[in-house]
């Protein structure tokens, strides 16, 4: 096993310092790396979280399971690898945090129609157009779309419920609200 220096590490491109490490498995090589990239990281953390401890602390966690990240994954630019992980990251800290449940129908219909319409039959509407336009998207997207944001149920809990993975859960919800987005559009310009 070698011993590195840290001055040799600073003359290593960080491809070079990630094939070191592949083949060695120091925690100094980690280490180089978070002195070059941690106020990078620290930065990133600051903008998402806007706590300057939670940032802190999640810059540590990233960099503590750097080793195990770089092992699994085959990395072509290490920079912006570690900035999309640590965007990930801290968007995944949001969600466990902050659960954002959007109520889909307040999202797509303007206000000009509420002056002159009461606000019961508002709802009614809003409600008849969401449930209309729910039956028109696929059936994957239909189901996540009223699992999570209806029965207001969790991403893991419908990867329970369902056999779809977590990824696929995520990318039915994304691509189910723009779907939603636009059909409720078409709609709505027709009233």
């Amino acid at each position: 096993m070698m011993i590195f220096k840290r001055n040799n590490l600073c003359s290593y491109s960080d491809e070079e310092i990630i094939s070191l490490y592949l083949k060695n498995k120091e925690s100094k090589i980690i280490d180089e790396l978070y002195k070059r990239y941690s106020h990078l990281v620290l930065g990133v953390c600051l903008k998402y979280l806007k706590q300057k401890e939670n940032a802190e602390d999640t810059t540590l966690e990233i960099f503590h399971q750097l080793s195990d990240k770089i092992e699994k994954h085959t990395i072509q630019n290490f920079k912006s690898w570690l900035f999309t992980i640590t965007k990930n990251t801290c968007l995944m800290q949001l969600r466990k945090t902050k659960p954002h449940f959007i109520e889909i129908e307040n999202t797509f219909i303007c206000d000009d129609y509420e002056d002159s319409i009461k606000s019961k039959e508002i709802n009614e509407l809003k409600l008849k157009l969401l449930e209309e336009s729910l039956v028109e998207l696929n059936t994957d997207q239909h189901f996540c779309i009223k699992a999570f944001y209806l029965e207001k149920k969790s991403y893991d809990e419908i990867v329970k419920d369902s056999n779809y993975s977590h990824n696929e859960v995520k990318s039915f919800i994304q691509n189910g609200k723009r779907n939603l987005k636009i059909i409720l559009t078409k709609r709505y310009a027709k009233l």
